[in-house]
């Protein structure tokens, strides 16, 4: 399927992804950020929420995952603290797939404990974004072709699918969390439907994307594997 405007940039500082490319980056990220890059470009949390988030936060029984708090990083010092808006904090949906994915990782890496984070770095620690860039994400988009794409750009990723399975504005404001409407305009082109509905439609992109399972994991996280391959059955 293709999603006019994806592959491409929509916006002076906006890239998009295919679900093709996000199979592609999940690869090369390696096993233990893998369930990251779908959570961000299927979900659209922002890299402080998903570095906040908790096992608690994510029911698996309703494939929900509630955002209640966000990481920050001021002057080196790393802190959680609520979102910054009312908007912020909402519960929304997630693909199967995703939710196969976030459940394989939290079984592999996440510390026990209902309060434990689903991404801890590799020592059990809240995630760095400087160290998770220079370590793992920027040798992955380089690996697949796609320097210059940001780690923010899969929440543009998310939105724009949202925004193509035509919910309301509404609805794509609650799930990006954007208290303003004009945000949420810039990834809606046809629109006129709730949450449920998004996900539905965003189900189609874990049937066959091209995705990697040959990645080997390692402590810097920056293993690649080669594109190609299938997702892995876990996975569909």
């Amino acid at each position: 399927m293709h999603l006019k405007g994806a592959g491409t940039e929509r916006h002076a500082e906006m890239q998009i992804a295919t679900p093709e490319q996000v199979a592609e980056l999940a690869a090369a990220v390696g096993p233990r950020w893998e369930a990251l890059v779908f959570a961000a470009a299927y979900t659209g949390l922002r890299w402080g929420e998903l570095a906040g988030l908790r096992r608690c936060d994510v029911d698996f029984e309703r494939n929900l995952i509630s955002v209640t708090r966000k990481l920050a990083e001021v002057n080196g010092e790393l802190s959680f603290s609520p979102p910054k808006t009312a908007a912020g904090k909402r519960t929304i949906g997630m693909p199967s797939f995703v939710a196969r994915s976030l459940a394989v990782h939290i079984d592999l890496y996440a510390l026990p404990g209902a309060d434990a984070l689903v991404f801890p770095s590799a020592d059990g620690q809240p995630m760095r974004r400087s160290n998770f860039r220079r370590r793992v994400w920027e040798p992955a988009t380089t690996e697949v072709g796609m320097s210059g794409f940001r780690f923010h750009d899969l929440r543009h990723t998310a939105a724009t699918l949202a925004a193509a399975s035509g919910t309301s504005l509404k609805a794509l404001m609650a799930r990006v969390g954007h208290a303003s409407a004009a945000a949420a305009l810039r990834y809606q082109h046809v629109i006129d439907g709730q949450d449920a509905d998004i996900v539905r439609y965003l189900e189609r992109f874990g049937e066959e994307p091209p995705v990697p399972s040959h990645a080997h994991d390692d402590t810097t996280g920056t293993a690649v594997s080669s594109p190609g391959t299938r997702v892995p059955g876990w996975l569909r």
